[in-house]
């Protein structure tokens, strides 16, 4: 039997529907930080292609994206 992925708690469904800040609330302090001082142009740009097409295998970069609710079960490299 497959063990379930948890995240402080919540599974990634829950996760998923959580606004931006709701997960702030639940995330470490430094990604807090990154989260309140936006995201880059090149990070919003992948969090949209993500968004448009989730099943499709993202190539990024960006190794200093936090990972938000939207983009939970996304194929990202």
């Amino acid at each position: 039997m497959a063990r379930e992925f948890y995240y402080k708690g919540k599974t990634p469904d829950e996760l998923k529907e959580m606004t931006l800040e709701e997960f702030s609330r639940i995330i470490p302090s430094r990604s807090r930080r990154s989260l309140k001082r936006g995201f880059t142009e090149r990070q919003k740009k992948l969090i949209e292609q993500v968004k448009k097409e989730p099943e499709k295998f993202h190539k990024t970069h960006e190794r200093d994206l936090v990972i938000v609710p939207s983009i939970i079960g996304a194929n990202l490299g």
